[in-house]
């Protein structure tokens, strides 16, 4: 009987999908934005298969994300993301693997990301007041 239920549910949740028409928002042409953000992770330990609590995993980790933004044109963007990593093992000397203690820091793998709006006006929506445009709406 519940399968019968769950199968009634997905069906009546598929037939009310609306589709949606978002865009993504990119800066105007030759604009753009850097971002810097730091974080600090202090874990204690970890708990195992059967959910009890076990110490001997402890680390100290610290990383900073610095992003770049630039809107290539009005509607192209390029985002491109470096993180440092640095992180230290606090936890019992005993389970240490191969007298591993400290990761220096270093920059790993990064990212690149292309975004473009291919509707809309500046702000992504389709369309407007009276089906008015952007002046700063230029195709590619």
């Amino acid at each position: 009987m519940h399968g019968r239920a769950a199968a009634i549910a997905v069906a009546i949740h598929l037939s009310c999908a609306v589709l949606a028409h978002a865009q993504p928002w990119v800066p105007a042409r030759g604009e753009g934005a850097v971002s810097f953000n730091y974080q600090t992770y202090d874990v204690a330990g970890h708990f195992d298969v059967h959910g009890n609590r076990n110490n001997n995993g402890g680390t100290y980790s610290q990383s900073l994300l610095a992003e770049i933004q630039f809107g290539i044109t009005d509607r192209l963007a390029l985002t491109v993301g470096v993180p440092f990593v640095a992180s230290k093992y606090t936890g019992p000397p005993e389970y240490r693997v191969g007298g591993f203690l400290t990761v220096p820091g270093r920059w790993t793998t990064g990212r690149i990301t292309a975004r473009s709006r291919i509707f809309g006006s500046r702000c992504g929506a389709r369309g407007g007041s009276g089906g008015s445009r952007s002046r700063r709406s230029r195709p590619l």
